[in-house]
């Protein structure tokens, strides 16, 4: 079987809203998915077919399911409450929490290459979880 270097195994996206009384909305955004085959790679050099001298990269094992990267999951939580204010203009108070559970999960390595000093550092991880405040005027 062949694995797109960044193929998803799995993915869940359910999003869900609700308007209570008052017009104060909530929803939830949630992703799930799998992380993404890691690679070994090998770099070869003196095989005359790299013209810049930089090595070829090479698979090193074949691409397979059983190595990846770890599953992320995030959830961001929304709080809104509008306000009426005249006749057609309204007020939305908003409140935002990105990556609920503070997910720091790597999503990439510098280098996938074996002797690469950098070899399967981390590269990405997710942004930590943080809190948005605004105001949104509606005429």
């Amino acid at each position: 079987m062949s694995i797109g270097p960044t193929s998803k195994y799995g993915l869940i996206i359910p999003k869900a809203s609700y308007t209570f009384p008052w017009d104060i909305l909530a929803s939830i955004n949630f992703i799930s998915q799998t992380g993404r085959p890691e690679l070994k790679l090998v770099s070869i050099y003196d095989l005359n077919q790299d013209p810049w001298g930089l090595g070829l990269e090479i698979l090193a094992e074949p691409r397979n399911t059983d190595n990846r990267l770890s599953t992320w999951t995030i959830m961001d939580f929304r709080l809104q409450k509008t306000f009426n204010i005249y006749q057609t203009v309204k007020l939305q108070a908003i409140f935002d929490i990105f990556n609920v559970f503070n997910s720091n999960t790597v999503t990439s390595h510098a280098s996938y290459s074996m002797w690469s000093e950098a070899y399967l550092e981390p590269d990405w991880i997710f942004y930590p979880g943080r809190v948005q405040v605004g105001l949104r005027l509606e005429f």
